[in-house]
C-alpha cells in the first residue's frame, strides 16, 4: 500500500560504516605488537572514511539520546499501569 509508505529510498545502497575497517586496524596494530612495520597509509585510509560519513554516525548518536530522553515516561508509566491492572483484577500491563 503505497499509502502507508513514510520513507522511500532510491538508488543503490551505500555501506555507511566502511567495509573493512575494523579487520585493516586489527591486523595493523597486530602488526605494530611483533614490531613489524604496519601500513600507516592504510590506517589514514579508514581514517579519511571515518571523516566522510562521521556526521551520519554524530546525528544517529544525538537521535538516539533524544529518543531515550523520552523513554523515562515509558519507564514511569508502565508500573503504574500494572498496579491499576491489579486493582481492577486484570493481568498484564495493557488489561
Amino acid at each position: 500500500m503505497p499509502d502507508l509508505q513514510h520513507q522511500k529510498h532510491c538508488g543503490p545502497v551505500t555501506d555507511p560504516v566502511g567495509t573493512g575497517w575494523i579487520s585493516v586496524v586489527y591486523e595493523t596494530l597486530r602488526a605494530a605488537t611483533r614490531d613489524e612495520h604496519g601500513e600507516q597509509s592504510a590506517l589514514n585510509r579508514v581514517y579519511e572514511a571515518y571523516q566522510q560519513v562521521e556526521h551520519g554516525f554524530r546525528t544517529a548518536f544525538e537521535d538516539h539520546q533524544r529518543v531515550d530522553k523520552l523513554n523515562w515516561l515509558t519507564r514511569f508509566l508502565k508500573p503504574m499501569l500494572e498496579v491499576r491492572a491489579m486493582a481492577h483484577r486484570r493481568c498484564g500491563t495493557w488489561a
